[in-house]
């Protein structure tokens, strides 16, 4: 079955690319559903590869309030795509991929762009989007909960600028001018198998995957941000009490919601104004949500809001 946010995802980005074609933007190149196969549903991307000493399965879940087939990875497994050469060029693309992981506490591998050779890539780190190597800590909250349903997307750009968004928002943003995004000669991309020679291995989860998708170039953040269900706080595919409750505890600080699905007035912040709005509209009032992409960016050389240090050490380190 297809899942109608998933599958609104998918059609929102392509819309907004279709309508922006004669400008050059990126297209979705490679949509990978997970559908009780590793092909590509395009048609155009090579079938994934299961990697891992464990064994991958296709089960069937609760993904965003429907169920739907997904794959199912142990720890110290996951995903293999290659060639990328295929769909995508090294250095600059979009990877958009829904997915939960069981365990967030340390280093939780998500994308790995050196043939599982070295430890710089994108992690979850104590559940916040970590890129090992440049060292950004962002949100004082967790925003990747332990097996919660989530999407993440990752930008470089042909300038060299690397983002990464959770839900819509941006996250993080730095100049990678030492090509820690570039996907390196190999030509393959791992997701949430971390890398098994080159530094520290086995920082990863067992989790499940509903999709990958791949386009050939950035995305605009407005086009990332405008893909989210604008009130679901809870990602069930409708607007209903318990996500205003989510807003409510996003805005005193006792959750995170990200500010593309929450923010429903769209004055850039989460407040209990964006709550009341979301209940009012959960009980069939005469509402108008209206969410925009914010950056929710915390950037230091050493160290970000939350504390942590610069490539905070593993276990075992100090």
């Amino acid at each position: 079955m297809q899942n109608p946010r998933i599958t609104a995802v998918a059609l929102a980005l392509g819309l907004s690319m279709f309508a922006a074609h004669r400008a050059g933007a990126a297209a979705l190149v490679a949509n990978y559903e997970f559908q009780d196969t590793l092909a590509d549903s395009l048609s155009a991307g090579p079938t994934l590869a299961n990697v891992g000493a464990g064994q991958n399965s296709f089960v069937s879940e609760n993904v965003y309030g429907e169920n739907r087939k997904v794959l199912a990875f142990p720890k110290d497994n996951g995903v293999l795509l290659s060639p990328t050469t295929q769909v995508i060029a090294s250095d600059h693309y979009t990877i958009d991929m829904d997915f939960r992981i069981a365990a967030t506490d340390g280093y939780r591998r998500l994308v790995d762009f050196k043939n599982s050779t070295s430890d710089c890539g994108l992690y979850a780190y104590i559940g916040t989007p970590y890129f090992f190597c440049y060292g950004i800590a962002l949100s004082p909250l967790p925003v990747v909960h332990a097996n919660l349903w989530t999407r993440v997307t990752v930008t470089r750009d042909t300038g060299g600028t690397v983002k990464v968004y959770l839900d819509g928002d941006e996250q993080i943003s730095f100049d990678d001018n030492t090509g820690l995004a570039v996907i390196d000669a190999a030509s393959s991309l791992y997701f949430f198998l971390d890398n098994q020679t080159g530094g520290h291995a086995n920082e990863d989860s067992a989790g499940e995957v509903a999709a990958i998708r791949l386009y050939d170039d950035a995305l605009a953040a407005a086009d990332i941000a405008a893909a989210e269900p604008c009130g679901d706080a809870n990602k069930s595919s409708e607007i209903t009490t318990p996500d205003a409750l989510v807003a409510l505890k996003g805005a005193v600080g006792g959750h995170t919601c990200s500010l593309a699905i929450c923010d429903v007035n769209a004055d850039g912040q989460l407040t209990s104004t964006d709550a009341l709005l979301i209940l009012k509209e959960s009980v069939g009032q005469n509402v108008v949500l209206h969410c925009v992409p914010e950056s929710t960016t915390v950037r230091d050389s050493t160290t970000g809001s939350s504390g942590l240090s610069r490539n905070p050490p593993r276990v075992g380190e100090s």
